[in-house]
């Protein structure tokens, strides 16, 4: 079988569009309707009813959904096992969300090549939407996200968390922080939420951000403040460049590892989570 024939079922499965499935996986509208009626074909079944109203799985679609996932993710393991190089018993591709691998990535797989050196390792570094489409996928093992997203066939684990501090290139105190020279965090509801909260002020803003990385890119060109990630936030003090404002509050954004329900008690994916698990502090 085709793998990109189940890839495109599951995907239309979740979108319910022809045409955001198409734009997702980068193929046509034509493309994706001919894989749904070869896999049609194959199974004897009608999967979808098209209708004004939209894309709806019939009674077989939806019957078919966790087969096809686990299908796909069989498919990925043996092709991860036979891909494997001869000096490493298993392949482990790790999806990070972008401050998670900014800030933990490089001690991470110090501890890994100590620890579990039989193990290869592949990250990618992503949103936690698109690293949890990966996970259900079976193209991901582990993902480390900030907003758990529960599904039937994903187990979250909390973590530790990431500090944010609030750091400037024109300011030292809060008093003296304004909107319009503020650069919005968006990270994650949780964030999200006890920023609004705590800071109803600096909502309104001419410019939001995802990553420390882009923050601290923009803090090099314009003059603005904004939060930072932990590490991130303590090189840019030490350079003098920056400088911490005082008095603003410190966040706290929880990290969760998550995996597909059948691994969580296999012994090299809790090897990878002990050792992200003990770079976080606690919440």
């Amino acid at each position: 079988m085709d793998i990109q024939l189940l890839d495109t079922f599951i995907d239309l499965m979740e979108t319910k569009s022809f045409n955001k499935t198409a734009d997702r996986l980068g193929v046509t509208q034509s493309t994706v309707s001919h894989r749904v009626r070869s896999l049609e074909s194959l199974l004897g079944k009608r999967l979808f009813n098209r209708s004004r109203a939209g894309t709806l799985p019939t009674i077989a679609g939806t019957r078919f959904l966790d087969h096809a996932r686990t299908l796909s993710q069989e498919w990925r393991e043996a092709v991860r096992h036979v891909e494997t190089s001869r000096a490493f018993d298993k392949v482990m591709r790790l999806g990070l969300q972008h401050d998670v691998a900014g800030e933990l990535s490089g001690p991470a797989v110090k501890q890994m090549r100590v620890k579990i050196p039989q193990v290869s390792v592949y990250l990618q570094v992503n949103h936690t939407k698109e690293i949890i489409r990966s996970l259900l996928s079976g193209e991901l093992d582990i993902g480390m996200v900030f907003t758990p997203q529960h599904q039937p066939d994903l187990h979250f684990e909390p973590l530790g968390s990431l500090k944010y501090q609030m750091v400037s290139n024109h300011v030292s105190a809060f008093e003296h922080v304004v909107a319009e020279d503020y650069i919005l965090p968006n990270l994650s509801p949780h964030f999200n939420e006890k920023h609004r909260t705590d800071l109803p002020k600096l909502v309104d803003t001419p410019l939001t951000c995802g990553t420390s990385s882009a923050v601290e890119n923009l803090l090099g060109s314009i003059s603005a403040t904004s939060y930072v990630a932990g590490f991130r936030a303590e090189k840019m003090i030490a350079e003098s460049q920056f400088c911490l404002v005082a008095d603003a509050p410190v966040f706290e954004q929880p990290v969760y590892a998550a995996v597909h329900v059948r691994n969580r008690h296999v012994h090299s994916h809790l090897q990878i989570i002990n050792i992200f698990n003990s770079l976080l502090p606690g919440v």
